[in-house]
């Protein structure tokens, strides 16, 4: 079955994402390798772990991305997780920053309505990022998609003549019913 329209414009989302992650895992490891005098040590290795774990989300976002143009099954639970871990942290952020007052103090040198531009600009950030994760999980939990996902696989027959089909001949994959290891190990 050919991939969909749906699934490709995911995919190109999910790269333009690992890029602007890996710029940022980028330029918070050129922070921690070129301290000023103003930065604490604790604030240089706090630039490092951050690098680390942009890095590691944008290579598994890279991962993710060509498996979804691949339409394998595991780069759809990919997703799936993803998107939940997305809408985590980011839906309480925008509904915070949209409902609590905002206490920061002043500095006579930005303008006057910059707390509230930053309220705004955080709430939508948050809000489109979580309007996206909540769209991939029910996208990518569709029928129409997981089908999609799921390819012609050889299978071997049962014991008869032939051991195993014929070269150029494929047999749908039955599907055992149970849930993917990687959703096992994160509910528990």
């Amino acid at each position: 079955m050919a991939r969909s329209v749906g699934i490709t414009i995911s995919a190109i989302v999910v790269f333009v994402g690992c890029a602007f992650t890996l710029l940022f895992g980028l330029g918070s490891a050129a922070m921690s390798l070129r301290p000023t005098a103003n930065v604490s040590p604790f604030v240089a290795f706090f630039a490092v772990v951050e690098a680390v774990f942009a890095l590691g989300f944008s290579g598994w976002g890279i991962a993710t991305g060509v498996g979804l143009i691949s339409t394998k099954e595991w780069a759809r639970i990919s997703t799936i997780v993803f998107a939940a871990l997305l809408a985590l942290f980011t839906l309480p952020p925008a509904l915070l920053m949209a409902l609590l007052p905002l206490r920061i103090q002043q500095d006579p040198n930005l303008p006057a309505h910059s707390a509230p531009i930053l309220r705004v600009g955080i709430s939508l950030v948050s809000g489109l990022l979580g309007a996206l994760a909540i769209f991939w999980l029910y996208f990518f939990n569709r029928r129409s998609v997981k089908v999609q996902f799921q390819g012609q696989r050889p299978v071997l027959q049962e014991a008869g003549p032939q051991l195993a089909p014929e070269i150029g001949t494929s047999i749908p994959a039955q599907r055992v019913p149970g849930r993917p290891l990687s959703i096992t190990i994160i509910a528990l």
